[in-house]
C-alpha cells in the first residue's frame, strides 16, 4: 500500500513538472486586455480642501483574475511613518467571475472616522477607493441578436451635511461594453475612448451615483446597456467603482456590490483564462491536500 502511494505520488509531481516546464518553454505572447485592479488612499484635508500625507495601496492589473487593497488607518502609519491616527478605512475589490454570463463583482468603501493626524493645519481626512474590472466574452449564438446588461449598485452614503467647498463623498459606478478594436486595459473612460480610441457598444457613466445622504439605509440602483451582436463576436466588459469620503464621520459604502447579468447567459462565454503556470501551481496544490487526505484513511 505505501509503494502504491509513494508512486502516485511521483507519478503527480512528475505531471505538475511536465506542465511546468511546459509553460516556461511557451514563447513569450501578449499581455491580455482582460483582469483586475484596486486602489485606495488615505490623506491629510487642511483648512480649505488642499491634501497631503497621502497613503496609497494599490494592485491587480491585465491578466490578474482577483484583487484587493486596503488600508485601515487604525493599524497604518502615515506617508511620513508617523501614527497610527485611525482616520479611517478605505477598501476596494474587485473578482472575475468565470462562468457563462456572469459579469465581473465589484466591491469598494470609504469609512472616516473622525480623527484627524494632529498636524499643524489639517481639520480633517480624505479616503478613496477604486475597484476596475475588464472581461472578454464572447456571443455564441447562431444567429445576430441584441443582448441586455443589467448592473446593480447597492450602497449607503452617509452625508448629511455636504461641504460647501468640496462635496467628495458619493459613490459612482460608471459601466461599458466595448468593441475590441483599439480597446486596452484602461480604467478611465475619457482615456479609452478619446485618446486610445475604443469604441463602445453602450455605456453609462451618469445612471450609478449616489451622490445624497441615504438616510441610514442601503439604496439599489440598477441600468441597462443594450447592444447588438453577431455569431462568434466578441466584445469587453467594462466596469469601475468609486467611492469617497471627505471630512468628518462620513462615509461611502458600496461594499454590498457592484453585480451584472446577461439577458441571455447561456450565450455568453468569458474568454479569460489561466496561464499553465497557474494551472501547474493549482494542480499541485490541489493534488498535495487530497494525497494526504487518502493516506490517512489508508487508501491507494
Amino acid at each position: 500500500m505505501k509503494n502504491y502511494t509513494a508512486n502516485r505520488h511521483r507519478q503527480a509531481l512528475t505531471l505538475v513538472a511536465l506542465i511546468a516546464s511546459a509553460a516556461v518553454s511557451l514563447p513569450a505572447k501578449a499581455q491580455p486586455l482582460w483582469g483586475t485592479e484596486t486602489s485606495v488612499r488615505v490623506a491629510d484635508v487642511h483648512t480649505g480642501s488642499g491634501q497631503d500625507n497621502q497613503t496609497f495601496a494599490s494592485g491587480g492589473g491585465p491578466g490578474i483574475w482577483g484583487n484587493q487593497s486596503l488600508i485601515d488607518d487604525a493599524v497604518s502609519l502615515d506617508s511620513f511613518g508617523n501614527g497610527p491616527h485611525d482616520r479611517g478605512i478605505t477598501q476596494a475589490y474587485s473578482s472575475l467571475r468565470f462562468n457563462n454570463g456572469q459579469v465581473p463583482a465589484l466591491r469598494a468603501r470609504s469609512i472616516l472616522t473622525g480623527n484627524t493626524s494632529g498636524r499643524a493645519g489639517v481639520n480633517g481626512a480624505v479616503v478613496g477607493a477604486s475597484a476596475f474590472a475588464s472581461e472578454l466574452f464572447q456571443y455564441v449564438g447562431v444567429s445576430p441578436a441584441t443582448l441586455t446588461l443589467t448592473f446593480t449598485l447597492e450602497g449607503e452614503v452617509f452625508d448629511p451635511v455636504p461641504e460647501p467647498l468640496f462635496d467628495g463623498t458619493d459613490i459612482h459606478a460608471p459601466v461599458a461594453v466595448f468593441e475590441t478594436t483599439n480597446y486596452d486595459f484602461i480604467d478611465d473612460l475619457s482615456t479609452l475612448i478619446f485618446e486610445q480610441g475604443a469604441i463602445p457598444k453602450a455605456l453609462d457613466d451618469t445612471t450609478l451615483v449616489i451622490e445624497d445622504d441615504t438616510n441610514g439605509a442601503a439604496i439599489v440602483l440598477t441600468t441597462e446597456l443594450a447592444f447588438d451582436v453577431e455569431p462568434d463576436e466578441q466584445f469587453y466588459v467594462w466596469a469601475e467603482l468609486q467611492t469617497g469620503a471627505f471630512r468628518g464621520t462620513r462615509f461611502a459604502d458600496a461594499f454590498g456590490t457592484l453585480t451584472a447579468e446577461f439577458d441571455q447567459p447561456d450565450l455568453v462565454v468569458p474568454l479569460s483564462v489561466p496561464e499553465p503556470s497557474t494551472c501547474a501551481l493549482l494542480l499541485l496544490a490541489a493534488i498535495g491536500p487530497c494525497a494526504r487526505s487518502r493516506e490517512r484513511h489508508g487508501l491507494p
